[in-house]
């Protein structure tokens, strides 16, 4: 049986939003045998919505595709967010077996620029969230619990 990840309020959960609207166990994401993501809302009060080629839909249970975003209660987060947010923690646990990267994977890095010649800028990330603490940044888990944006703000903690 694939192992499940936690979304939710609180702070054991594998992705923890530190917002009222979300439930405390808000939401399940796990790997399909068939290396598919999958997501299953958990009786949340404020409900899950899938946002797919400009249209939602209430999620019950769904594949979760690349481009997708994820509206938890008042919170919205890209796909590709909540994937790293798992895998910053349980590194390969949505690859699916035998690949060399899952589908969420950031890019490979470019090799070093030659000494005396200064390397580009690296290119915005693909497929941010549209949440105003999610928009920009990579996630990180707060001290506190949380996640949060990489140089702002904890919305759980306020550090």
């Amino acid at each position: 049986m694939p192992r499940r990840f936690t979304v939710g309020r609180e702070k054991g959960c594998d992705v923890p939003i530190a917002d009222d609207s979300v439930s405390r166990l808000h939401a399940e994401v796990w790997m399909a045998e068939d290396g598919a993501i999958m997501m299953a809302d958990r009786g949340s009060s404020n409900g899950t919505t899938l946002l797919r080629g400009g249209q939602s839909f209430p999620l019950r249970q769904d594949v979760l595709l690349p481009g997708d975003q994820v509206r938890f209660g008042a919170v919205l987060l890209s796909v590709a967010d909540i994937v790293l947010a798992i895998e910053a923690r349980n590194p390969g646990a949505l690859t699916p077996r035998g690949a060399s990267s899952g589908i969420y994977n950031p890019p490979p890095k470019a090799p070093p620029a030659p000494p005396g010649i200064a390397p580009p800028p690296p290119p915005p990330p693909p497929g941010r969230g549209q949440g105003a603490a999610f928009s920009t940044g990579f996630l990180i888990r707060c001290d506190c619990g949380a996640i949060k944006t990489q140089g702002q703000i904890c919305p759980g903690c306020h550090r």
